[in-house]
């Protein structure tokens, strides 16, 4: 997937001015291979870019509606590098479908 965009009606609730609390907006995702746009980003057609520092695992969390706490089972990862923590061993996966996985939460 290099991009997909639809027309969603969003609420904001934050402070500024110029943006109305609801509203209809053009939500456009892309693959986390790419760099972020700007969060100043404007044009002739848009004045506003929104969730510009949005983490691909925020995106996911909140896509599925994952809420803690909660086991994730995910299958076929790949590890790719073991990061040392004073949680104990964090790792950062690979996975090839962001279907692959299960939840049970308690």
């Amino acid at each position: 997937m290099k991009f997909k965009s639809m027309k969603v009606t969003r609420s904001y609730a934050f402070a500024e001015k110029d943006v109305p609390a609801e509203s209809e907006y053009l939500e456009v995702r892309y693959s986390s291979e790419f760099p972020a746009l700007p969060a100043d980003l404007a044009g002739e057609t848009f004045s506003h870019v929104f969730g510009t520092n949005t983490s691909a695992l925020e995106m996911f969390v909140l896509d599925r509606r994952i809420k803690g706490p909660c086991w994730l089972d995910i299958s076929g990862p790949q590890v790719v590098i073991l990061l040392p923590s004073q949680a104990g061993d964090v790792f950062a996966l690979v996975c090839a479908c962001l279907q692959d996985y299960s939840k049970s939460c308690g």
